[in-house]
């Protein structure tokens, strides 16, 4: 196994995200990896269970896709938090 799998993942949803929107579907980044399911259990057995996926494969997320309900604009630049950007040093 690679020591950088989890960038690896962070960078292949990344392009699911861009490739559902460019067919016009909506998506959602569900976070699993280190996160607990509502009965206690890791959120990556609880959804093994679920989704029967190998012992051997590991859970970093999951991408839901489906369709819009609604097209939402991007914001403007007034409307952006200001004081979280730091330009040249932090």
């Amino acid at each position: 196994m690679t020591d950088v799998w989890i960038e690896d993942c962070s960078v292949a949803m990344s392009n699911m995200h861009l490739a559902a929107h460019s067919l016009g579907l909506g998506s959602c980044w569900v976070q699993g990896r280190l996160r607990k399911a509502n009965d206690g259990r890791d959120t990556e057995d609880f959804l093994r269970d679920i989704l029967e996926f190998p012992e051997n494969y590991k859970l970093q997320a999951i991408l839901t896709v489906g369709v819009p309900n609604e097209e939402r604009g991007a914001y403007g630049l007034s409307q952006l938090p200001m004081d979280k950007v730091h330009i040249g040093k932090f």
